[in-house]
């Protein structure tokens, strides 16, 4: 529900709404309470949704009360007028002109001289625009409506009704009309069907058209000559949207908006199982200035526009998969960093340091052995020892030897057998558990096979 004001030249309004008690409350934009105020050339428009602070439901109508007081300069009142503000209207509701009165809240003064034309131009005062016929709600049908009533050549079209012929008599610039396929499509969708037009056989018409996409967008084409006089497009504009809401064509003739249903100012509500979008068109009126007042021959167009759409439907969605890209080649060989250490005990926490070499140990003894990457950060990297094996010197490929690991797993001939110890999740100490690998071995010594006499030296290990 809405009301337009016209103040006067350098006069300001107040709104306030009134509750069932009678207290009268100054109305501010507000979301919560569904209550905006938009200052306009001109004009000002009060807009409240139907779930608003102050709103009473009275048999499946909406009331509420509004107080309008015009202010001094000093933030005064000089007058003050309630009236009560009732939606939907019933299906056979025929504006009248006591529902359409424009309301002055002090005498007017009759001008001078008058040798106007039409002395019935608007005058500054209130308007009550109709509101939407909630009768015709469909869902996902369009719902255009022009709240401008006691305007000469209002087009108040019928949702899926054909356009008169004069509303199709389009000279130039024809635009297709979008997702409609046929001469039933066409009219439905409130467009303009011309067999004899090959390249563009419907067409936008001379009117108004809203069209609710499948895809969630709105489209909205306004003609400049859908009324008896041509409407400024320069001025036609969302009331509530943001920057980059805008026209996306724009000729001589015609604006197309189209814009999703969750953008530009869009409202939504949800009503019984289905989803309301609605968003609002406005325009402004050309102002004259002279050297000793302004006039204006232009009244305001306002646009109320609504989606309805079935919360339960089914609806097809286009899923595309996107694999991550495989691992990018080798560029060039390069070297890998090793390190075999010696834990001090099976918590593997602290390690043998290189002046602690050789380390002594008794026969039998376990020894904590951990091989790791150096110099690496990829977490994806993971280190898998094939061989591991002693030898009675520093040389890896001594004939004499001992195996630890074969091909990854303890040597079976050991009566001693290597333990495999497995390594934790990461954390802050050991980032990247995958760039290790430990195991235990129990001390042994080498013996010469002919005299079996144990060998003096070193035992030392290696790993592959």
């Amino acid at each position: 529900m809405q009301l337009l004001v016209y103040p006067r030249r350098e006069q300001d309004v107040r709104f306030k709404v009134v509750d069932e008690f009678g207290t009268a409350f100054e109305v501010s934009n507000c979301s919560s309470c569904h209550h905006w105020i938009i200052s306009n050339n001109g004009y000002i428009t009060f807009s409240a949704g139907y779930n608003g602070c102050h709103i009473l439901k009275k048999d499946g109508r909406y009331h509420l009360k509004v107080r309008l007081e015009e202010l001094k300069r000093n933030r005064r009142t000089a007058a003050a007028r309630e009236l009560e503000i009732i939606c939907p209207k019933p299906q056979e509701y025929v504006p009248v002109p006591e529902d359409n009165m424009r309301i002055e809240l002090r005498p007017r003064t009759q001008p001078r001289r008058s040798d106007l034309g039409h002395p019935q131009l608007p005058q500054p005062g209130i308007v009550h625009p109709e509101p939407p016929r909630s009768d015709l709600l469909q869902p996902g049908l369009l719902l255009p409506q022009l709240p401008q009533p006691l305007q000469p050549g209002l087009v108040q079209p019928q949702p899926g009704s054909p356009l008169t012929l004069e509303q199709c008599q389009v000279s130039s610039g024809k635009i297709p009309c979008v997702d409609a396929q046929g001469p039933a499509a066409c009219h439905q969708t409130g467009c303009c069907y011309d067999d004899r037009d090959t390249a563009v056989p419907c067409f936008y018409g001379n009117t108004v058209t809203v069209q609710c996409l499948r895809d969630g967008h709105f489209i909205v084409v306004v003609s400049r000559d859908m009324l008896d006089y041509p409407i400024i497009l320069d001025s036609v504009k969302l009331s509530y949207a943001q920057a980059g809401c805008g026209p996306v064509r724009k000729t001589e003739s015609f604006l197309v908006f189209r814009f999703p249903l969750t953008q530009c100012g869009t409202t939504v509500q949800v009503t019984g199982g289905q989803l309301v979008y609605e968003n609002q068109l406005v325009s402004g009126i050309d102002i004259l200035s002279g050297p000793d007042g302004s006039i204006t021959r232009d009244s305001t167009f306002i646009l109320n526009a609504r989606c309805i759409y079935n919360a339960t439907d089914f609806l097809p969605v286009q899923v595309e998969v996107f694999s991550p890209p495989t691992p990018a080649p080798v560029l060039r060989v390069g070297p890998l960093h090793l390190e075999l250490r010696i834990a001090t005990d099976s918590s593997y926490r602290f390690y043998y340091s290189e002046a602690d070499y050789p380390v002594v140990k008794l026969l039998r003894d376990p020894v904590y052995v951990e091989v790791r990457l150096l110099q690496r950060m990829d977490p994806s990297l993971v280190l898998v020892l094939h061989e591991c094996w002693a030898t009675p010197n520093t040389n890896p490929l001594e004939q004499l030897q001992w195996p630890i690991l074969v091909d990854g797993c303890p040597f079976e001939g050991d009566n001693y057998r290597t333990q495999l110890v497995p390594i934790g999740p990461a954390t802050s100490e050991l980032p990247f558990p995958t760039h290790y690998q430990r195991f235990i071995i129990s001390t042994f010594t080498f013996v010469d096979s002919a005299p079996q006499v144990v060998l003096d030296g070193l035992v030392n290990i290696y790993s592959s």
